[in-house]
């Protein structure tokens, strides 16, 4: 049956056999499929034979006297594949009977059907070997064409461009995606015989070379490098992209290893700030553990308020420690940067080194906030007696454990001991963070004895959603049995304000209470900030029994665990969303405030 063999996932099979069945199917001397806008075309002769295959255009005529063809469109009324059925019928004859008519509608249907499905395949094998922006290979088809096409030494070279998510942020997805589309098709210019090119990353390109000398393909990749780095006019806008590239070199069955360390120079070249085209390296290259990197890597603390929904006072602060990865890679101390350490000697060493440096930053703040308590994210997995040892030397400085709070992502891994045990001795409290995130938040309470709790951020940006509310009521109920304050972040907006309120949330950060700020900028928005209190509408007041991490001290107040509790003439007025503070860009490193240690 020729609907049974129309149903291949090759456009070329499809598109052939439809044009040969169709001059047997209806007796004619010629038929023509035309699909893509005339961009191809099949012609299929009286012995029912391809005899034409290509662009329309260039389609030989039909002999002198030949009757007019008649045509049928296919996939005329969908949004498939397009195209037109032309039959050049025998001698005298050149009109079809109405069942002949009928039959050519279904014809003509089954192959709309059939080209859509075979294009459709088509697409996806295409996007499984090509980067589906620009058309270029992946990293996985850039390596079996090099294993294939090599014989001798490749030479490779990683591309990074380093501003680009910035670029693309500030432009607009649709200029960034033609900005990219640009520089791939420069980047191929540069490509000769013996060479490939591919997409390998979101912001980045490979470039290999084979059949030449060291020094050529040095030159070449530096040459590549410079016509990336030419200015882009853009919609009216004039883009300069900033790129470095890491070259290496070695046989072609070790690709995938030449391309790993080839990326390992290029970042090497970022992080040390070396302004070169491209940076060689030929021999064996060292991979540098994240922990240490990190280690070496700048630092910058910036902070967050977090206010008393219900009064509006400032009553912690929390401390978003970030690293200078490299020129515009910006790397946040949190849970998706710690669980990439796997040497726990290095995760706790880091961990002391976000805290101790957090507490230095805040002396910038702490006379405007005197009791605020300082919150710091810590791995969970770094809460070991070792770490608190060395905790209790940072707060010999001065700072009183119940004016601290660890919060710890991933809590679930906790280690067991006494580690906590320690630390409710020396008042420093804990904060369990993402609540919601996984089936392992219930799992987590029993982890430690917590005193607050944070809402994951999907939720409580969120609150009208239904299941966003059924979260944070669950965590509220939690924390009225369980005596701890819930925590709602990225609030936006008034509304937001109350609405979490409403629902039972002792604290709140976000946007609308100014957001990051640097240690000076946080220190003056506390001066100038002053508490208002919702009214008895917009709050619900929880009966907390809250406690320190110590000798425990009740108190009716729902945001305070046994500090002062701050008056309403010392904290600063509420005066809406960014009233005060500017949101301190994470790509900011400043060192004249303490922001950077």
């Amino acid at each position: 049956m020729l609907s049974d063999a129309l149903a291949s996932r090759d456009i070329d099979v499809v598109i052939r056999t439809a044009a040969a069945g169709a001059v047997k199917l209806f007796g004619a001397q010629a038929a023509d499929i035309e699909i893509a806008g005339g961009g191809r075309l099949v012609r299929a002769d009286r012995d029912a034979a391809v005899v034409f295959d290509g662009p329309a255009e260039e389609v030989p005529v039909y002999a002198a006297g030949a009757p007019l063809p008649i045509a049928h469109e296919i996939g005329a009324k969908t949004t498939g594949l397009q195209g037109t059925l032309r039959l050049n019928l025998r001698g005298p004859r050149d009109r079809l009977s109405a069942r002949e008519r009928s039959t050519l509608r279904a014809f003509s249907a089954t192959l709309s059907t059939s080209l859509d499905i075979a294009h459709a395949y088509a697409l996806m094998r295409h996007e499984a070997h090509h980067d589906r922006d620009t058309g270029l290979p992946n990293r996985a088809t850039l390596l079996t064409r090099v294993a294939e096409k090599a014989a001798d030494t490749c030479h490779v070279v990683a591309i990074r461009l380093e501003n680009y998510e910035f670029l693309a942020d500030a432009v607009g997805r649709d200029r960034a995606l033609v900005l990219l589309n640009e520089l791939a098709a420069r980047l191929s210019r540069t490509s000769r015989d013996a060479a490939e090119v591919a997409r390998v990353g979101d912001a980045e390109f490979a470039l290999v070379m084979w059949a030449t000398t060291e020094m050529s393909a040095y030159q070449r990749a530096c040459y590549a490098v410079a016509t990336l780095r030419r200015p882009i006019h853009i919609g009216g806008s004039l883009l300069a992209v900033r790129v470095s590239a890491g070259m290496t070199s070695g046989a072609p069955d070790e690709a995938a290893a030449l391309l790993d360390a080839a990326e390992r120079v290029m970042w090497w070249a970022i992080r040390q700030g070396q302004d070169r085209l491209v940076t060689y390296q030929a021999g064996p290259i060292q991979s540098v553990p994240l922990a240490r990197e990190l280690d070496d890597a700048r630092m910058s603390i910036s902070f967050e308020p977090i206010v008393d929904l219900a009064r509006g006072s400032i009553t912690m602060v929390q401390s978003v420690p970030r690293w200078l990865y490299s020129r515009y890679d910006v790397l946040a101390a949190d849970g998706y940067a710690y669980q990439l350490l796997d040497d726990q000697d290095a995760l706790e060493g880091l961990a002391r080194t976000v805290l101790t440096r957090s507490i230095a930053a805040a002396a910038t703040w702490r006379n405007a906030l005197p009791h605020a308590a300082l919150v710091v994210p810590i791995p969970a997995r770094a809460v070991t007696p070792r770490f608190v040892d060395g905790l209790r030397e940072a707060l010999h400085g001065g700072l009183a454990g119940s004016s601290l709070v660890l919060a710890l992502g991933q809590p679930a891994d906790l280690p067991p001991g006494d580690a906590s045990e320690q630390l409710r001795h020396l008042g420093v409290r804990m904060l369990l963070e993402d609540y919601g995130s996984s089936t392992r938040s219930i799992e987590s309470l029993n982890a430690a004895p917590w005193h607050f709790l944070r809402v994951h951020p999907a939720y409580a940006l969120d609150a009208g959603w239904r299941p966003a509310r059924s979260v944070i009521r669950a965590a509220v109920d939690l924390a009225i049995d369980l005596d701890l304050a819930v925590i709602a972040p990225g609030i936006a907006s008034d509304d937001e304000r109350r609405e979490l309120s409403a629902l039972g949330c002792a604290l709140g950060s976000g946007p609308h209470f100014g957001g990051e700020m640097f240690p000076s900028q946080i220190r003056d928005h506390a001066t100038l900030w002053q508490p208002s209190a919702l009214d008895a509408a917009g709050a619900q007041v929880l009966p907390l029994r809250l406690r320190r991490a110590g000798p425990a001290v009740s108190s009716h107040s729902p945001v305070q665990r046994g500090d002062r509790e701050t008056t309403e003439g010392r904290g600063p007025r509420f005066l809406g969303p960014r009233a005060v503070g500017h949101r301190a860009p994470a790509s900011e490193f400043r060192s004249d405030e303490g922001g950077v240690m």
